[in-house]
């Protein structure tokens, strides 16, 4: 079995326990609901409002009043739906903007008295600590850089063997800036913020990990310039050169340009080139080799830290896997039966590829209510876009393929463009368990114990295929069909033994 796999009952653990987090940055409020206090909570609920608290913040001290009347109707808002949904826990937190300005304590208290909510005040160390378990949230094993763009600030921490070293705060936000603040000036301070951090960092760190809006919106017209097939943000990798061109891209353009190419908001497209400048002076006194996108910061940090460590320590993966298949599966169980029955046919393979084979195993059966008629198209856009942890771009394609085949219509399907982005040997390797799934499920009917008195095994040229004599009904014409095509799949011959008892 692979590494932190739980068998636990999730039959008898719905993971109803919802926990809110309220998140007061600089340049947008926000509300999230997680359900389930465990390593794949739901995002239950999540509303932003855009408030701009850190406009003028860093040159005249105090929080932009709009912004403060605007983010004071959403909380007050929010703590309305908290009370509605029966949040079992409510956090509260506040970063850049609310940290330096003078009214920042003033404001809070207000808050505290409209809604009863009590918000903590992070300093730019625990932001960019909440930040790096955030990123451990969805990458169990991240190492390098962790980058969390803000509105006004930019944090950084390391991450090494699951621990969060060196955490600073910079005030390099794009709100830290005025229009018209030269941009000579703006180049030079961004030069020199980021060599002071450099001059503290550990580590020679040849990865970064990107956190925040500006980041992903960056990634998003990276996708779009390279043509790239799988429009998903996150674990979305970029190497140093792509990203220069990138980069170079969004500061040749106009803010309409970027909206236009990628339907972001205006405030977002500022954002964006702002981020820029800031990563092409990065690449230059970091030296960093590749970038990867987080879509889990802070806010996922925060929960993350709420865990009980017997829910941290888990494969991200699994434990989704595993609630998807409690949650919409027939015979929830039966994946772990499929995953033992069919490991046999790999040798050789990896503990990434074991992860895959008994994700797919148990995600196998979580679309049949769908039609027949759909289930491999939606089995492939439910996988590669579900919320999983701890599982990169190919892997995800590499479930998708394999329950593509576990259907009809896989063969039409392997065609679509994302599945290039597969070696090879991993689409031959997704389509045999794809129809040795397909095969287990027919025998059994996906049903607990139904593979019981069936085994199956590579013998020399052989597929093999046994039977007892008690179970030969299992065996029909469809059985032998799927057996074929298995074969096929592995080029080898199949066999169908039907033994004594």
């Amino acid at each position: 079995m692979p590494e932190n796999f739980s068998s636990d009952n999730r039959i008898s653990d719905p993971g109803i326990f919802k926990t809110a987090v309220i998140d007061i940055g600089s340049n947008s409020v926000r509300l999230v609901v997680f359900q389930g206090l465990k390593r794949s909570p739901d995002y239950f609920y999540n509303e932003k409002v855009i408030c701009k608290l850190g406009l003028g913040v860093k040159k005249e001290g105090f929080l932009n009043q709009e912004g403060v009347k605007m983010a004071r109707k959403a909380i007050i808002r929010f703590s309305h739906l908290i009370i509605k949904m029966k949040i079992n826990l409510t956090v509260g937190v506040a970063t850049a903007a609310v940290r330096h300005a003078r009214d920042g304590a003033s404001f809070l208290n207000s808050l505290m008295d409209d809604t009863g909510i009590s918000f903590k005040v992070l300093t730019g160390k625990q932001e960019a600590e909440y930040a790096g378990r955030g990123v451990l949230f969805g990458w169990p094993n991240a190492h390098g850089l962790i980058c969390d763009i803000g509105g006004l600030s930019l944090e950084f921490c390391e991450i090494s063997k699951g621990k969060i070293l060196n955490a600073q705060s910079t005030d390099l936000g794009p709100l830290a800036f005025g229009e018209k603040v030269r941009e000579i000036a703006k180049r030079k301070y961004i030069t020199k913020s980021l060599s002071k951090i450099e001059a503290r960092l550990v580590k020679k760190n040849k990865s970064v990990f990107l956190v925040g809006g500006a980041w992903r919106a960056l990634a998003k017209i990276d996708m779009e310039l390279r043509g790239y097939p799988l429009k998903i943000l996150h674990e979305y990798r970029m190497r140093s050169i792509e990203v220069q061109r990138t980069a170079r891209w969004c500061l040749k353009q106009s803010e309409e340009e970027i909206i236009k190419r990628t339907g972001i908001s205006k405030t977002r497209a500022y954002a964006t080139k702002h981020a820029s400048e800031i990563i092409l002076e990065l690449i230059k006194i970091f030296k960093p080799d590749k970038f990867f996108v987080s879509s889990y910061g802070l806010r996922e940090g925060i929960l993350f830290e709420k865990m009980d460590k017997h829910y941290r320590d888990k494969d991200p993966l699994i434990e989704a896997s595993l609630d998807y298949e409690a949650r919409s599966a027939r015979f929830p169980g039966f994946g772990i039966e499929l995953y033992d029955w069919v490991l046999p046919i790999f040798s050789k393979i990896t503990k990434v590829e074991k992860r895959l084979i008994l994700s797919a195993c148990l995600l196998h059966d979580t679309i049949w209510s769908a039609h027949p008629d759909y289930r491999s198209e939606l089995c492939v856009e439910t996988v590669t876009r579900a919320n999983m942890g701890g599982v990169d771009h190919t892997g995800r394609l590499f479930l998708g393929l394999a329950l593509a085949y576990r259907y009809k219509g896989g063969k039409e399907i392997s065609e679509h463009p994302a599945f290039k982005l597969l070696r090879q040997r991993d689409k031959e390797k997704a389509i045999v368990l794809g129809k040795a799934i397909r095969l287990g499920a027919l025998l059994s009917g996906s049903a607990l114990g139904g593979l019981k008195k069936a085994d199956i095994e590579i013998i020399e040229k052989y597929i093999v295929l046994k039977i007892d004599k008690d179970s030969k009904t299992l065996a029909g014409g469809i059985v032998k069909k799927r057996l074929s095509s298995l074969g096929d799949a592995l080029n080898l011959v199949p066999k169908l033994v039907i033994e004594k008892v």
